[in-house]
């Protein structure tokens, strides 16, 4: 097919088609500017220049090749004029888009344009520009598709109809569902008036033909002949793929043509995030060099792959680190002979490095893969985007310019500009472009960050699908996503891979294979292992199966009998017995290991049964553990860091942790002892991932018990309804010992393809049909990762500016250098206030709070000294802030109710809520332990 660039070279310039053309406006400048308005010709121009660049950075000449010729039902011929015409329309949906701003309401009203000789037509649009350049684009595509054969042209009509909806929607939040939008009504004879003003010779048949294919019944057909003839192709995902690239790369670049002007830029931006060829080897090289273990690696790459993992089976840490190199050798090598193919699993235990070779991993993909030039890791936790951060950073030796964390925490990231380069003002302006389109080569992002791009109508969201083409994206964790969606994720990941070039590293210790779902596509979908036979060659390793061995007894132990939930003498009994039961065994390993501290952690499944616990613990401080620390979902993220910090210190002294399961998933701290309440398979190996996990110590248990019901949390989960299989009960022991998780998982599997099959149920024909419908709510709709209804609580209380770091010498900054400076300038400065034993330079919460509430004011109405962009950047500084004061519940819960009693849902002088849960009697908060469940009863915080 033709590139974009040779297609835009066929465009004729705007004057010579245009009746009037230069004296129609796109924008004006701000009011205290004194500049030229923008032409309608210019701003199309610059609209079409940024489009091409995207188009280039990002590869995705190809990607629309792709997606095009997929999209070509098989009974008409792929032939190449079909193609590049289908491909001349994606690309006149940009040139098109704001050609209804010849609306001389919209000249008037929004450009002020007193012009007497623009062309006036009556309607009742009003200033609306982006329908009537929907009419004109489809006026002159209709004119030039019917050169077609008659069924070509009905396919090539329906897709014009669908292509239109993007310059529709192009300043609308949202995509709606295409089939039920009335595009044009009764309008047809009005709108038609603005053909006098471009020389498309369209006749007065023409446009009857034209304006029949219009109508609402022909909308409809053409839409139904679409959907069968989609029936006809691969797949469903071709057409829904195309019109969201589409609508990304026109909202894109639209955006970036808007800044141009409207910022006075004198030239065009180019800094757009991608993988350079300096970058490119620098990270394959560092991948290589900077850690001496890869250095180890990469140098004895033969011999590790010759060394047979059975000499290494006597647990040591020197073992254990032969076998990381072992795996890590036979990722690089596996990549290298692989490189081609998409999809690829990554599984490796608990402390195997899975991370550092997913490192490697992506080295040696860019080496052997010049198109990729952008790399995403999605999490399904906070803390490890956080976490792997830093070991990113350091292991492939990045700039902070270079990489960036996306997820709701995250503050206002900043690029390094030259002192000249820009006022501080336009940097500003050019740094929230950088956010708004995560112009970063690597960008670690929460997994419903990710997945909302993939499928979501909303367009901020959907401006970085673009950005996915030619990528190399790292998905840890797989097992914690809900099965629900597991034929969700199985088919988007190998879609996307195929049109968009995206390599997808899927990885966990525990991880399902969802190549192994029958029912998604009618090929099976296939994953290249980059550690062969993990199983059976390492997970049962004794240096990875042995670390750690899972202790039954308390399951069958008659003295640990599971109390009603509402039997509270029988519940506290239990916690006491189990407190016992747990000193015994920290006096047995302080007496059999002398020379060490006991580091235990306690996992309970809700926050009220930790604080339980943490209550009678806490009454023997001193004696056992000269530490007794909480870590829940009610925990801020400054205490959680400062906790972890803790944890990977070299502190010899006793620590009990005891924490609900939020310390499971790749959270990398070391402890000796474990206790367990029992939920999933999956989280139970995860937790025994957190002790022993260099093989420096001996007899190291991880000890399950049953207290809570885990149903409360895991009901709808399909994983838990097959545990509590009587049949299954027989394997649970076995299935923990020999890490064969994979037989949960193809029972997990057989359900879901048997669901899938049923003709009357609603399964994941109906979401294909989402996608083949063009109904992009029920597209995003019907998969989201995380269902429940969340509200988030403001915790007013002083939090320290930095905490002590995992080397004391090195402290762990809380707020960056630009929040401190931000704070300052608004008369907010640090206060030593005392966290525990030691007084810490702290902000107060209350001052925080305060500050978002006059800044949300002063937005109402507008602030005359204030523009968009200033409020944009204020938010997401404002963002990153308020983070170290918030924890989130479940809105419905009855937590939230009981806590309604403390604190105030916050609203403006005009009854708008603030959008927090503002906890206002602090009293009920402790900055070491969370909620005082003594105070709110009855809560089931996770």
């Amino acid at each position: 097919m033709k590139s974009f660039r040779e297609i835009a070279t066929a465009i004729s310039p705007l004057s010579q088609v245009l009746d009037k053309a230069p004296y129609y406006y796109a924008h004006l400048p701000k009011q205290d500017e004194n500049r030229a308005p923008e032409t309608l010709e210019q701003h199309l121009q610059c609209v079409l220049h940024y489009f091409l660049e995207l188009c280039e950075q990002h590869q995705l000449d190809e990607v629309v090749n792709n997606l095009i010729h997929d999209l070509i039902p098989v009974h008409l011929i792929q032939s190449a004029e079909v193609e590049n015409y289908l491909k001349t329309v994606f690309l006149d949906v940009i040139w098109f888009h704001d050609f209804g701003k010849v609306n001389h309401f919209f000249q008037q009203e929004k450009m002020k344009n007193s012009y007497p000789n623009f062309l006036k037509v009556k309607h009742t649009l009003g200033s609306d520009h982006a329908r009537i350049g929907a009419y004109l684009f489809l006026m002159y595509h209709f004119k030039q598709s019917s050169r077609f054969e008659l069924e070509v042209t009905n396919f090539l009509d329906a897709f014009l109809i669908a292509s239109s909806y993007s310059i529709i929607k192009h300043h609308a939040a949202t995509l709606s569902n295409l089939p039920d939008y009335d595009f044009f009504s009764s309008k047809h004879k009005v709108l038609s008036q603005y053909l006098i003003l471009l020389d498309w010779q369209i006749t007065a048949d023409d446009l009857a033909c034209f304006h029949n294919l219009l109508s609402v019944d022909k909308q409809d057909v053409f839409m139904r002949y679409y959907n069968e003839t989609a029936n006809q192709t691969a797949s469903s995902f071709p057409l829904f793929a195309l019109l969201k690239l589409n609508f990304s790369l026109l909202t894109a670049a639209d955006y970036y043509a808007t800044a141009h002007y409207m910022n006075d830029w004198q030239q065009p931006f180019n800094g757009f995030g991608i993988v350079k060829q300096e970058l490119r080897e620098r990270i394959i090289y560092n991948a290589g060099t900077l850690q001496p273990y890869n250095q180890n690696t990469y140098r004895r790459l033969e011999e590790l792959l010759q060394k047979d993992e059975q000499t290494l089976i006597e647990p040591t840490p020197n073992n254990l680190n032969e076998l990381r190199a072992k795996m890590a050798a036979e990722v690089i090598t596996t990549i290298r002979s692989q490189a081609q193919n998409n999809l690829f699993y990554l599984e490796a235990p608990t402390g195997g490095g899975k991370t550092n070779m997913s490192m490697l991993a992506v080295a040696e993909l860019l080496k052997a893969n010049p198109t990729l030039n952008k790399i995403f890791y999605v999490f399904p936790f906070t803390t490890l985007i956080t976490q792997t951060y830093t070991a990113i950073a350091e292991t492939l030796g990045l700039q902070p310019d270079e990489l960036t964390q996306l997820h709701s925490k995250a503050g206002w990231q900043t690029k390094n500009t030259a002192e000249d380069a820009d006022a501080e003002y336009g940097k500003d302006r050019k740094n929230f472009i950088d956010n708004l389109f995560v112009n970063y080569p690597i960008t670690l992002l929460s997994h419903v960050l990710f997945f909302d791009v993939i499928k979501t109508n909303k367009k901020e969201r959907n401006y970085l699908l673009h950005r996915l083409a030619n990528a190399v994206v790292v998905i840890d964790e797989l097992q914690s996503y809900n099965p629900e969606h597991w034929d969700k994720l199985a088919y988007f990941t190998q879609q996307y891979a195929h049109a968009f070039n995206i390599k997808f590293i899927l990885m966990s210790a525990t991880l399902p294979k969802l190549g192994d779902l029958q029912s998604v596509i009618p090929q099976k979908i296939t994953f290249t292992p980059l550690v062969q036979d993990a199983i059976p060659r390492f997970f049962k390793n004794p240096n990875f199966g042995k670390r750690v061995s899972f202790n039954f007894d308390l399951l069958e132990n008659p003295d640990f009998k599971t109390p009603e939930l509402k039997d509270k003498d029988g519940r506290e009994a239990y916690l006491n017995c189990l407190y016992t039961f747990l000193i015994e065994k920290t006096k047995e390993r302080k007496a059999a290991f002398t020379d060490y501290p006991v580091r235990t952690v306690i996992e309970f499944i809700f926050k009220k049964t930790a604080s339980e616990f943490y209550k009678i613990a806490s009454q023997e401080l001193g004696k056992q553990y000269e530490h007794i620390l909480v870590l829940s979902g009610t925990i801020l993220e400054p205490r959680r860091k400062q906790i972890i910090n803790f944890l990977k210190s070299k502190n010899t002294e006793s620590v009990l942790l005891i924490t609900t399961q939020v310390v499971e998933a790749g959270v990398d701290i070391d402890m000796d002892l474990g206790f367990k309440d029992t939920s999933l398979l999956d989280s139970e190996e995860q937790l025994a991932g957190r002790i022993n996990r260099n093989v420096t110590k001996e007899d190291c248990q991880l000890f399950l018990f049953n207290l809570d019901d885990a149903k409360v949390i895991y009901g709808k989960d399909k994983r838990y309804q097959q545990q509590k299989q009587e049949s299954f009960q027989p394997h649970f022991k076995r299935i923990l010992a020999d890490k064969a998780f994979d037989e949960l998982y193809k029972k997990v599997y057989a359900i879901i393809d048997k669901n899938n099959s049923q003709e009357y149920i609603k399964n994941f024909r109906d979401y294909k049909s989402y996608l083949q419908q063009l109904n992009f709510p029920e597209a995003d709709k019907k998969f989201r990762l995380i269902e429940e209804d969340s509200i988030s609580v403001f915790v007013p209380i002083p939090v320290p500016i930095a905490v002590a770091g995992k080397e004391l010498e090195k402290p762990d900054k809380i707020f960056t250098n630009d929040e401190l400076n931000f704070l300052k300038s608004k008369d907010i400065l640090p206060k030593k206030h005392l966290f525990g034993e030691e007084y810490l330079d702290s902000i107060d919460g209350v001052e925080v709070f305060q500050l978002y509430r006059d800044l949300i004011n002063e937005r109402k109405p507008k602030s005359k000294e204030r523009d968009f962009i200033t409020e944009k950047l204020m938010g997401k500084r404002m963002q990153g802030i308020m983070s170290k004061y918030i924890f989130s519940m479940l809105n419905y819960s009855k937590d939230y109710k009981d806590l309604q009693t403390y604190g105030l849902r916050n609203k403006d002088k005009d009854g708008n809520e603030y959008g927090y849960f503002y906890l206002e009697n602090t009293d009920v908060y402790d900055y070491l332990s969370g909620i005082k469940d003594e105070v709110v009863i009855n809560s089931n915080f996770i």
